[in-house]
């Protein structure tokens, strides 16, 4: 497993595959959206595309009717007339038979002249068309209508013996009215390659396809979750130790726990799928025996329609006489049981000449009656158990004693086809089932269980244990592994930070120590001196002045140290002489520096040096400086003072010859609380606390040190400029 996360061809592999499942998750869920808006229609005529598609070729009628209609104005200027003219050709060209599969009459009112078309001469509508849109116009508002695009008003349906009719109520004056009669042809009639074409193909692809495009769109997310859980387990791997962090029953339950989780939701989306899948596939094998089923009742139909007789009673008896003749005649007896049923459901006449019993039921004869399309379909099992599809449809004219024919097919290949397909799709499940826990487990090893060490190790952090310690791999990629890391970082900042603060608090501890000592101890020695003009008694008191004045410096320097921590310390700044500033801490310690046998070198500038800042924490500074190059330097050494002003920034610098300070304890001298490895008496604090003075005053302080050498501590100030 190592080798295959390392292997760079197989990761470049895996992202390249990932990118084709997204993609290809993607194509087939856009062609399931599309499909989505015919799911739930039985035809593409039932859908509002169709009606919105016939509604626009109505309005291209109409358009056209009021083109006509203008060009008989005598009023109509030759621009208008020009432009009316080429609207009318290229309406004319629109609606050409040849070049769209809609068809259009447009009679006089009483139906006996055809004023406009697009039909041949020799052919009805009604043999043409499945359904006829009847509307009736104002002649002299088909310009108004057509030119101000009014929606046309909404069809009703009208039930005659010739078709189904859709029509809006009926006007008064019918010597002011035309009539359109439009439709669109019949599937199997399409010839023009136009939008009703493009429709019904798109229709019956979504309805064929739509199963298999949701299957394979959900096939593909779930291969590309795969895919992304394999990436993200690649990324970086499991470390070594983690069973001293995550202990076995905790990593146990937290493995089994998002198992489950991960599992149980890919197995709902599995059986989702599969379920949808496994409808639709069944659906739209049925729909596509059912439309078979129609296409032959609309074929025997239409032959009906041609056979006619002198008298109503011969028409009739001709056409019952032709059914029977097509019923022994029927070629396809091996596929199709073709029947002929009387007005009570009967059988009057079948293709194998028997009264077809225990192979038929009256559901699909019934569901046919109270349909308005007089189709009806059933499917159920025979006596013999063979599960079979019957298909009823009323004889739309009348033939004697015939009522109704039926078609009756068996659905055995149909029921082979879709457990094969049930199989293939049960493996296909199976497999995508078994690849999404499988990349479960390894995002469970790779994410799930590293974040469970960190928030364990987390939680021994919080309560103090600061001597843990995550495993690291080193790999920069691996996020985890960065935030391992950056755990073990915090860990050992904070148990550094609490070592110093032990550091502090014993020094801190000893410092305070020292000067009690030695007041304590010259307290007891001043109880047995009753002279005060004793040395020892002048002394003593001397000496107690001097270790609490150290002590209320030490408290005082703690207190500025805090409140410039918490933002509580107040600056007083004004404009000042630097000069004279550091002139006076000078002078204040030289007094020290020499007691100590140093040598101490300073040249007043002879300029005064104006500075903003608070002349009492400035002195503080300068005083803290040269403390500490005072201790730090041996007898005989020398301490430099310089001062100069620059183009924007005064400086101060103070040089020692001192012990000088390690490299490695050089950065972190300016850290609170910190000592170094030479240091002497002090709380640690010191250096910090300048660094927060000369910070708070948009100054800067750099420490140089060479170790047996000496430290040089330059402090830089902005020159003040009187606005």
């Amino acid at each position: 497993m190592r080798k295959l996360r390392n292997s760079l061809p197989i990761r470049v592999g895996a992202w390249l595959l990932f990118l084709v499942m997204v993609s290809g998750a993607a194509f087939f869920g856009l062609q399931c959206v599309r499909g989505i808006q015919y799911q739930g229609a039985d035809d593409a005529r039932e859908t509002g595309v169709f009606s919105q598609m016939v509604e626009e070729r109505e309005q291209q009628v109409l358009e056209l009717l009021s083109c006509q209609l203008r060009l008989k104005d005598n009023t109509l200027d030759y621009v208008a007339r020009q432009t009316c003219q080429e609207r009318l050709e290229q309406l004319g060209e629109q609606l050409d038979p040849g070049q769209t599969n809609f068809r259009y009459q447009v009679l006089s009112a009483d139906g006996s002249q055809v004023l406009l078309g697009n039909l041949e001469e020799q052919s009805g509508l009604e043999a043409l068309v499945s359904q006829i849109y009847y509307l009736r116009l104002s002649a002299s508002g088909v310009s108004q209508m057509a030119l101000e695009s009014e929606v046309i008003p909404e069809f009703s349906a009208v039930e005659t013996e010739e078709a189904l009719i859709y029509s809006t109520p009926a006007a008064g004056a019918a010597e002011e009215m035309v009539v359109l009669h439009c439709g669109v042809l019949k599937p199997e009639q399409m010839e023009a390659q136009d939008e009703f074409l493009s429709l019904e193909q798109e229709f019956a692809r979504c309805q064929k396809n739509f199963a298999f495009y949701l299957t394979l769109a959900l096939s593909f997310a779930a291969a590309a979750a795969g895919l992304l859980f394999f990436l993200l387990w690649a990324s970086g791997h499991r470390p070594e130790g983690e069973a001293a962090v995550l202990v076995w029953p905790d990593r146990i339950f937290t493995e089994v726990w998002t198992l489950l989780l991960a599992g149980g939701t890919a197995l709902l989306l599995v059986l989702l799928a599969e379920t949808m899948f496994l409808y639709n596939y069944t659906r739209s094998y049925y729909n596509s025996v059912q439309q078979t089923m129609y296409r032959r009742f609309s074929s025997v139909s239409g032959q009906l329609k041609m056979y006619t007789g002198d008298t109503v009673q011969s028409t009739a008896a001709t056409r019952s006489v032709a059914l029977r003749r097509m019923v022994e005649q029927f070629a396809d007896k091996d596929k199709y049981e073709f029947m002929l049923l009387d007005s009570y459901g009967g059988v009057i006449a079948s293709s194998s000449g028997t009264n077809a019993d225990g192979i038929v039921t009256g559901i699909d004869f019934e569901q046919a009656q109270e349909a308005s399309d007089g189709l009806g379909v059933a499917v159920y099992r025979t006596q013999s158990g063979e599960l079979v599809m019957a298909a009823c449809y009323l004889v739309p004219y009348a033939a004697e004693d015939v009522a109704a024919m039926r078609l009756v097919t068996s659905l055995t290949l149909v029921g082979a086809q879709i457990k094969n397909a049930i199989a293939v799709s049960v493996v296909i499940a199976a497999v995508i089932l078994a690849f999404t826990v499988m990349s479960g487990l390894y995002f469970i090893r790779s994410i799930v269980v590293p974040l469970g060490q960190v928030e364990r190790t987390a939680a021994s952090i919080a309560r103090g244990e600061l001597d843990v310690r995550l495993p690291v791999t080193g790999n920069e990629h691996d996020e985890v592994d960065r935030l391992r890391g950056t755990i073990n970082q915090m860990a050992e900042g904070l148990e550094e930070t609490e070592k110093m603060k032990n550091e502090f608090i014993s020094s801190v501890s000893h410092e305070l120590r020292t000067p009690l000592t030695s007041i304590r101890g010259w307290v007891e020695t001043l109880r047995t001196l009753d002279d005060p003009a004793d040395e020892n008694y002048r002394k003593g008191l001397e000496i107690i002045n001097n270790e609490t004045g150290r002590l209320y410096n030490m408290v005082e320097e703690l207190l500025d140290f805090s409140r410039l921590q918490n933002g509580r310390i107040r600056m007083d700044c004004r404009p000042l002489d630097l000069v004279a500033e550091l002139t006076d801490a000078v002078l204040f310690c030289e007094a020290r520096i020499q007691r100590e046998g140093l040598v101490l070198s300073y040249t007043e500038p002879e300029e005064m040096i104006p500075v903003y800042a608070d002349p009492d924490r400035l002195r503080q500074v300068f005083i803290n400086i040269m403390d500490n190059a005072i201790k730090y330097s041996a007898p005989g050494g020398r301490i430099t003072v310089k001062l100069w002003a620059g183009e924007y920034k005064a400086f101060a610098e103070i040089i020692d010859q001192g012990r000088g300070i390690p490299p490695e304890d050089l950065e972190n001298v300016k850290t609170k609380f910190y000592k170094g490895s030479n240091s002497v008496r002090g709380s640690g604090i010191g250096l910090a606390l300048v660094d927060s003075i000369m910070t708070a005053l948009d100054g800067t302080m750099d420490i140089k040190s060479t170790l047996g050498r000496g430290t040089v501590v330059t402090l830089g100030l902005p020159l003040y400029h009187k606005a």
